[in-house]
């Protein structure tokens, strides 16, 4: 389960689509899982937690109408030098994971990877 220490952050636009990357999508991942409510507070979202995590791993779950150049040059720009890894997952079959998981096509992206940690 979950690890107080765990510095992984787990991130879906809305209260369904988190729910679903806890409970199907991650294998029950140790770490913090937050539905933004949008895009605009991503930013803020990883920003406030890589001020508290050393070095964390960032999975954001997308909707498939953000752009994937959204979160290499807005979201990670941001926070570049702070970070260990992030990926951004899409679901080919849905606009998010929202949807039932067994009609999931998941396909993630390695957008950045920090050689130097």
């Amino acid at each position: 389960m979950h690890k107080p220490k765990s510095n992984t952050l787990i991130i879906a636009e809305g209260p369904f689509d988190i729910l679903n990357a806890r409970l199907s999508a991650t294998g029950r991942l140790a770490g913090t899982y937050v539905a933004s409510g949008g895009n605009a507070q991503i930013i803020g979202i990883v920003k406030e937690f890589c001020k508290y995590y050393y070095k964390p791993v960032i999975v954001i779950f997308s909707d498939t109408d953000v752009n994937i150049n959204f979160y290499k040059y807005k979201v990670l720009n941001s926070v570049k030098k702070r970070l260990y890894k992030m990926y951004v997952i899409y679901n080919n079959n849905s606009k998010d994971i929202g949807d039932n998981p067994k009609d999931w096509d998941l396909k993630s992206y390695e957008i950045y990877r920090n050689e130097k940690s």
